[in-house]
């Protein structure tokens, strides 16, 4: 099952196929390259149960060295976006669905002197930088990713969504 999870996450770098030799609980016996050699390590905790443990995979540089190129970020991502079908929103809208993500909604913001901060008090009002009925900026985790209209919906403060932005960072 997990030999076959590594050969799927790898399907989009290179075809690599997975197989079980033997386990090495010793590290010192674990021979799969030479003590010099530059090597690509990874950890994972693995935990079954109340059990966990450790899982190392070392793969020598000299079988990585064929697709490094492809290993990037750049090189992933842009041959993911070429790759948006309905379908794959789809795919990937019935995995995620269920997770839940932050969503802010920015008011607005503006710059206060120190002693006007420190004068501050219960019924003051602080102007924002942002003009009444203007777009507000809707946050999705990290990123700006809509605008939208502040108003009501029953008795709760509501946002609607205006216009779809690309997502930029935004500062905090």
């Amino acid at each position: 099952l997990v030999l076959d999870a590594f050969t799927e996450a790898w399907a989009t770098v290179a075809q690599v196929r997975f197989g079980y030799e033997a386990t090495e609980m010793n590290p010192q016996f674990a021979q799969v390259a030479a003590a010099g050699d530059v090597a690509v390590l990874i950890s994972f905790e693995v935990r079954v149960g109340s059990v966990s443990g450790m899982l190392h995979l070392c793969i020598p540089h000299i079988v990585v060295e064929p697709i490094l190129g492809d290993l990037s970020a750049e090189s992933y991502y842009s041959t993911k976006r070429g790759e948006q079908t309905p379908e794959l929103r789809a795919a990937i809208g019935d995995q995620l669905g269920g997770v839940p993500v932050p969503v802010s909604v920015i008011l607005g913001s503006t710059e206060l002197l120190v002693g006007d901060l420190l004068a501050l008090a219960p019924g003051d009002v602080v102007p924002l930088a942002i003009a009444p009925g203007a777009d507000v900026q809707v946050q999705v985790g990290e990123l700006g990713t809509f605008l939208g209209q502040p108003g009501t919906r029953g008795k709760r403060l509501a946002v609607q969504i205006t216009e779809q932005i690309e997502g930029e960072a935004v500062a905090s």
